[in-house]
């Protein structure tokens, strides 16, 4: 470093510092002694990498996101270092280690070894530890993966030793003192994770401690994004534990009290485990359809969990969102968070008309509506948001596919042109809002800042029967398993995705819309004085606008839907000029009500 870059550099640390509020000794700590501080702090004397970045980090600024030159030195180590961590990714152990000899050979002697740690003399200590912490967590996660070869405990008895003492280089301090008295980077977070984990026992209200931490030295999205799912998980894991199952039960697929994602994949499997009181305790059920299921008992009603819960009420949740986890008059889903989805009006074409399902179809006529599109494509989303439900009355167990306004439907869809537009690297693209001869393509809101300007007035809905309605998107759909023996303990997992705690870091990380009226109204406040400062500036009309948008989204139900799969059937034989109207629609009426008769 030049005498220039010395200065910005000590300009930078001394505004994150005080942006932070904490002390120059307080930063230091455990990385270099007070005096080494003023230097820094001066622009007196270089840095070494290792210790810039370290720096960098305790003040929550990823070493990428700092523009710095490198000498041949310290980038032939960076280069070995990324050689070792790719070769522990992916697994490749044996070269993991070859290289991190040839690293420790290099980098890690003294001055009178090979005289490899080579920047000033006054941070030689400083740089040495840091070198060391690098070696030991590398060799600790190799340790990690052999223990998981051989099936033993998951390497806690030879990790543990290694990240405790790789933590301790850096924070010495780390076993006694609570989190919040620290200043940590994200490496040393990680690390005091691992060590916690290979404790003999797991303190829970430790791990508490690193998320309380992560919320109050406001993380940004990218750092939150690299550390918090960790915390959480091993959080979830140790309660879990903690109910009952073993750690070894808990990586096994046949385990007393896991998670289980369901992919598109393994839909109609899941399914029939449910159906017969099978399956995981807790489940992220998002990709498959919860109607069938419900109505059959697969999940546990929600409603007396919230009554006990002193974290959170029904009444806490939003409107849409707790209606979206209502099905057949039971509560019986946690959706953490969601996003809106809107058509996107490109050339202001249905300005001033409620978007109805005729609009739309009157639209389709003669025009080509999106970048891809066909006629199955447009009968999908005349049917609704709610697939299928103008049509159906599920109480009363009754269909009228067979009236006139679904026969003009399917005349109407049958009429579109097919159209498939590629995008530069070859992927087909639905809803495009790029040049070209289309009218509308799809919009995605997720903040306050994707409605500003034209936006505002281009998010048009998705067509609908009284006007366009809003589709709620969740990321996550969490629903307990009315089979499971270890309910409470799924509860608590539940509990506190929507803590108020949680609701904000979801806002404030995911960028995502939270699922509590109180933290919806906290991001709403937060965005308007955040964009209120920005070129184009939003407005109390556009907060009241957001505002509207979410309390009339209607939840989208993803998933093997039966009624879906009839009318696509049908319908799609119809389209091809395999089938004649009156017969597809007879079809249609026959075999949905049968389905609906059987339910």
């Amino acid at each position: 470093m030049n005498r220039d870059e010395r200065k910005q550099f000590a300009r930078y640390i001394g505004e994150l510092r005080e942006k932070r509020g904490i002390t120059m000794k307080q930063l230091c700590q455990g990385l270099c002694s007070d005096r080494n501080a003023m230097y820094i702090e001066r622009g007196e004397r270089d840095t070494p990498r290792v210790l810039r970045e370290a720096l960098l980090e305790r003040l929550g600024v990823g070493a990428e996101d700092y523009e710095c030159y490198l000498g041949c030195e310290d980038y032939a180590r960076w280069k070995m270092q990324q050689q070792i961590i790719h070769c522990i990714i992916y697994e490749k152990t044996g070269q993991a280690e070859a290289f991190l000899e040839k690293y420790r050979d290099t980098c890690c002697t003294d001055e009178d070894g090979s005289g490899s740690i080579h920047g000033s003399r006054a941070f030689r200590g400083s740089e040495r530890n840091l070198e060391q912490q690098f070696i030991l967590s590398m060799q600790a996660q190799i340790q990690n993966y052999r223990a998981r070869e051989a099936s033993r405990d998951g390497g806690r008895a030879e990790a543990g030793p290694l990240f405790r003492e790789a933590l301790g280089l850096t924070v010495p301090a780390w076993e006694e003192s609570p989190v919040r008295e620290l200043v940590l980077s994200l490496k040393e977070l990680n690390l005091l994770l691992e060590a916690e984990r290979c404790r003999e026992q797991e303190r829970p209200e430790r791990y508490r401690e690193v998320l309380d931490y992560l919320v109050s030295t406001g993380l940004d999205r990218r750092g939150m994004a690299k550390i918090y799912p960790k915390v959480v998980y091993f959080l979830c894991r140790r309660l879990m534990e903690e109910y009952g199952a073993e750690e070894g039960d808990w990586d096994a697929q046949c385990s007393d009290y896991h998670v289980v994602s369901a992919p598109t994949k393994d839909e109609g499997i899941l399914q029939k485990q449910l159906l017969r009181g099978e399956g995981a305790d807790l489940m992220e059920v998002g990709r498959i359809h919860k109607g069938d299921l419900a109505r059959h008992g697969a999940f546990e009603d929600l409603s007396p969990y919230y009554e006990g819960s002193q974290a959170v009420k029904e009444e806490d949740i939003l409107e849409p969102v707790r209606e979206a986890c209502t099905i057949g008059g039971k509560n019986v889903a946690v959706i953490p968070s969601f996003r809106i989805d809107s058509m996107f009006d490109i050339g202001y074409s249905s300005a001033g008309d409620p978007w109805t399902v005729w609009k739309f179809l009157e639209f389709g006529e003669g025009n080509r509506m999106f970048s891809s599109q066909s006629p199955s494509m447009a009968l999908n989303y005349c049917m609704g948001i709610k697939y299928g439900e103008h049509f159906i009355d599920y109480e009363g167990r009754t269909c009228s596919f067979d009236g006139e306004e679904f026969r003009r439907i399917l005349e109407s869809c049958a009429k579109w042109e097919k159209y498939v537009e590629y995008s530069e690297d070859g992927h087909q693209t639905d809803g495009s809002i790029g040049q070209g001869d289309w009218l509308f393509g799809t919009w995605s809101v997720s903040g306050l800042g994707d409605i500003l300007g034209i936006y505002r007035e281009r998010c048009i809905g998705y067509p609908g029967w009284e006007g366009g309605e809003y589709p709620l998107q969740a990321y996550s759909v969490f629903a307990i398993n009315s089979a499971s023996k270890q309910k409470e303990g799924a509860w608590d997992f539940l509990e506190y995705l929507l803590s108020e705690e949680t609701q904000e870091l979801i806002w404030q990380m995911d960028g995502l819309f939270p699922a509590r009226k109180d933290s919806f109204e906290d991001y709403l406040q937060y965005e308007y004085g955040f964009l209120g400062q920005k070129e184009t500036k939003a407005t109390e009309e556009d907060v009241d606008y957001l505002r509207e948008m979410v309390g009339t989204a209607v939840f989208e139900d993803f998933g093997l839907d039966s009624v879906w799969g009839i009318v696509s059937e049908e319908a799609e034989m119809y389209f091809a000029g395999d089938a004649t109207l009156d017969a597809t629609v007879q079809k249609i009426q026959t075999r949905v009500q049968l389905y609906l008769d059987e339910l």
